[in-house]
């Protein structure tokens, strides 16, 4: 719509787009803000909605990509008359086109005048509309004199707190905030009072009429130089203010559920800078946590880096990084889980979480004990020797020696000193065969009071005999008397079993001849 400068013009435009069944009116005064609507122009309105029940300016009606064409339309309304510009309503986007009409109508009733229809109206004639106003406005305008005591109250506080106007009249806005807020809303006030002709923004907590408290973002203007009164704007912000009490009670529950958990917790940003630590994170690694390599100090040399590694990983990138650590202490060991904290595919940071797994460790390594080794004599029992043997024998060394020791009268031993004697014995057995062993060799307690000794990269059968030899000479020295066997494999020759079996057989040759204490088996 080309401007319009004519006041006759303009007034005749504004009574027919008043007119139009589905218009969305409202009225503005000289910032462009909605004002009530002034009865002369009610009077010509025949249906649709106010806007001030939708927002505060026109802006809040269409979306946010249309938002400079209503400021430039806005422009040429005050330099020449009035201006029209096509928009998509912001809360219903496909109904489809609508002309935003801006016309000055000052003469008439003292404001400017925007106004709404559906261009395809006519085509389409249920075509779908604005959608429904709000069950209450959320914008309500009062004015103060200079001791913040109400003058003029507008109707919809009545919708927003429950007090009628008359209620309020005459009373000191203090007198309906809550008392948390008073201090705020004096110094504001103060702060205002002292700025003519501009205006104060805060956010306080207004009484409502049943009792309850509802939060509203108050600008109050100071006109008392102009027109003699404080104007306020009371936008209703409690939903605004509801979804932040609730994201501050997420916060605090996942908070408390962090200080809760047996699990040390560490968030970090994108560079690995500490922003939150759990309680039981500053208990394993120390108070003073401000980035990822605080955490280093009490880890042992060995898994430095396999924790800096962890957290560069999933810093750079990667979802998830998993980690077994020990401190120097040797007594405390994690299990380290970090995860990535992305927003909109951008990696924002890290947590991780630290569990305590020394207990878990030390009762694996008692089962393990229990389940490999033999309770009265401390050696392997027999299935974890013969399992060691499998290992030597798949292992790629020149060949592998099993040594099969058998005591001499232990029978008696049990029959005439008891059986505490006898342990003692088998014990002393295990004792000196372990203590003659190269690192490479095994020593378990096969049945009884038989011994089987593994031994890996044996070269030959004269190194085996020597081997057993060994064995047979300390057992000596400590007057033990035994028959040993011992038997020799190359890689790919003889099995486990065919092995166990050659040694025990050379045992018994040993035992039978009682020649020479050692025999090796052909």
């Amino acid at each position: 719509m080309p401007a319009v400068e004519d006041e006759a013009a303009n007034w005749r435009v504004a009574k027919t787009l008043l007119a139009h069944p589905h218009a969305l009116y409202g009225a503005m005064e000289e910032r462009g803000v909605f004002v009530p609507v002034p009865a002369e122009l009610a009077e010509l309105v025949t249906s649709g909605v106010a806007l001030d029940r939708i927002g505060r300016t026109a802006l809040d009606l269409v979306l946010p990509q249309e938002q400079a064409a209503v400021i430039d339309a806005w422009d040429q309304t005050r330099d020449g008359g009035g201006s029209s510009t096509f928009v998509h309503l912001r809360d219903a986007p496909d109904s489809g086109a609508w002309v935003l009409h801006m016309i000055d109508v000052r003469a008439h009733c003292g404001t400017y005048l925007s106004v709404a229809v559906p261009t395809d109206e006519v085509q389409h004639p249920d075509a779908p509309l604005v959608p429904e106003a709000p069950s209450r406005p959320r914008l309500a305008r009062v004015r103060k004199d200079q001791t913040a005591v109400f003058t003029e109250v507008d109707p919809a506080v009545t919708v927003l707190l429950g007090w009628t106007p008359d209620e309020m009249l005459g009373h000191r806005s203090s007198e309906f905030v809550h008392p948390d807020d008073q201090e705020l809303a004096v110094a504001s006030w103060i702060e205002m009072l002292g700025s003519a002709g501009l205006g104060r923004r805060v956010r306080l907590r207004h009484a409502r009429s049943d009792g309850s408290w509802a939060w509203f973002e108050l600008t109050n203007t100071n006109l008392l130089e102009e027109q003699g009164h404080v104007m306020c704007e009371m936008v209703d912000i409690s939903d605004e203010m509801a979804a932040h009490e609730a994201l501050r009670a997420r916060e605090q529950l996942l908070h408390r559920l962090a200080e809760a958990l047996p699990v040390g917790v560490i968030q970090t940003d994108a560079d690995g800078a500490v922003v939150y630590a759990n309680g039981r994170a500053a208990n394993l690694f120390g108070a003073e946590l401000a980035h990822v390599e605080d955490l280093l100090g009490p880890v042992a040399e060995l898994d430095v880096t396999p924790v800096r590694d962890a957290f560069g990983a999933v810093l750079a990138g990667g979802d998830g990084s998993t980690a077994e650590i020990a401190f120097a202490d040797g007594r405390t060991h994690l299990s380290l889980v970090v995860r990535r904290l992305d927003e909109d595919g951008a990696t924002t940071g890290a947590v991780a979480c630290f569990t305590d797994v020394s207990d878990s460790l030390r009762l694996r390594h008692e089962l393990q004990q229990r389940a490999e080794i033999d309770p009265l004599t401390g050696a392997l029992n027999r299935s974890a020797v013969l399992e060691q043997l499998h290992r030597a024998v798949e292992s790629d060394g020149p060949g592998v020696a099993v040594v099969f020791v058998d005591l001499d009268g232990f029978k008696a031993v049990n029959d005439e000193l008891g059986h505490e004697t006898g342990d003692e014995v088998l014990i002393r057995v295990s004792d000196v065969l372990r203590q003659r062993c190269r690192d490479l060799d095994r020593v378990g307690r096969y049945g009884g009071d038989e011994f089987l000794v593994t031994c890996g990269d044996v070269d030959s059968p004269q190194e085996a005999h020597a081997l057993a030899e060994r064995f047979a000479t300390a057992l000596a020295e400590h007057d033990l008397r035994a028959s040993v066997g011992v038997a020799w494999s190359r890689p790919g020759g003889r099995t486990v079993r065919q092995l166990v079996a050659a040694a025990d057989i050379a045992m018994y040759e040993a035992k039978a001849t009682r020649a020479g204490r050692v025999v090796l088996a052909s």
